[in-house]
């Protein structure tokens, strides 16, 4: 509103991320952000199987079929700005 708009909005929006298994998630997680890709970068050869396992582990919950979906939320922002 500050910023000159009106009618401003923001709402959750809950969706699923499908995956066909737990090592997409950390693929998707090394190719989405700096941060988390210079971490999981960072992490010995000998370290990688334990955190497959452990995200395999969170990720059971939310088998479905032959794949998995994972609840995901996004903020979804909306408004009006008038220009004169």
């Amino acid at each position: 509103r500050e910023a000159g708009f009106t009618d401003v909005r923001a709402e959750p929006v809950h969706r699923e991320w499908r995956v066909r298994e737990p090592r997409e998630i950390i693929a998707a997680m090394a190719r989405g952000t700096v941060r988390t890709a210079a971490l999981i970068a960072a992490q010995s050869a000998a370290a990688v199987p334990a955190i497959e396992a452990a995200v395999a582990r969170a990720a059971a919950e939310y088998r479905r079929g032959d794949g998995y979906a994972v609840p995901i939320v996004a903020i979804l922002a909306s408004g009006t700005k008038l220009f004169a």
